[in-house]
């Protein structure tokens, strides 16, 4: 695949994703069984941070895989390219993360048709993220591994996307409080048939929301 190709597959995979993550955690109504110091909201907030930087983060390393240029494949209209990484980056607003995972890409560049599937893990040490106007400091307790998957035809959504987010982080926030998160949760969707799913645990607060139609 050529550099044009893989760059633009990235932005399509992006468009795929984002869209359906952002309503799932921050819209859906959830049950309420929390144990932990911060309210759903902010809970909501901040799991919908932390998949949001792993999203962006993904998007820049295919960017700059794309620029390196990729391996060439024979002459076939299907191209499949697999990249794996292992670094520490800054976090916006201070702190670092170690991340460490594979992408994966199957794509068809005839047909205009793409798989992507992501696996990272990333360890968060004091990786600070503005929730809800207020700061709060994360390190991996013991780390957060998020799992993505997406497929898309002619840049539109095909068939189901799921983005997955497992593990723990220690929290304070800037006003004095502090605790573990615990996180455990599965976001699907099918733009195509309108259906959409959140469920598991976010920092205590268990989410269980379907919506089809």
């Amino acid at each position: 695949m050529d550099r044009t190709n893989l760059k633009l597959l990235g932005r399509s995979f992006f468009l795929v994703a984002l869209p359906f993550l952002l309503p799932s955690c921050s819209d859906a109504p959830t049950t309420v069984d929390a144990d932990g110091d911060l309210t759903e909201a902010e809970a909501v907030a901040l799991a919908k941070s932390l998949g949001l930087e792993s999203l962006a983060f993904g998007e820049t390393r295919s960017a700059a895989a794309a620029t390196a240029g990729a391996p060439q494949a024979a002459p076939s209209k299907t191209q499949t390219i697999s990249i794996t990484y292992s670094l520490t980056r800054p976090c916006f607003w201070g702190g670092t993360v170690d991340s460490s995972g594979r992408i994966g890409v199957q794509a068809d560049t005839v047909a205009d048709m793409a798989v992507v599937d992501i696996t990272s893990t990333d360890v968060h040490h004091g990786c600070v993220f503005l929730v809800n106007d207020m700061r709060v400091a994360v390190s991996g307790d013991p780390d957060v591994t998020t799992t993505i998957h997406a497929a898309s035809l002619a840049g539109e959504p095909q068939g189901t996307q799921s983005v997955g987010m497992k593990g723990g982080v220690r929290w304070v926030t800037d006003d004095g409080r502090s605790g573990r998160c615990s996180l455990d949760i599965l976001v699907e969707a099918n733009p195509g048939e309108a259906f959409e799913s959140t469920r598991g645990e976010i920092c205590g607060f268990t989410v269980d929301v379907t919506v089809q139609g």
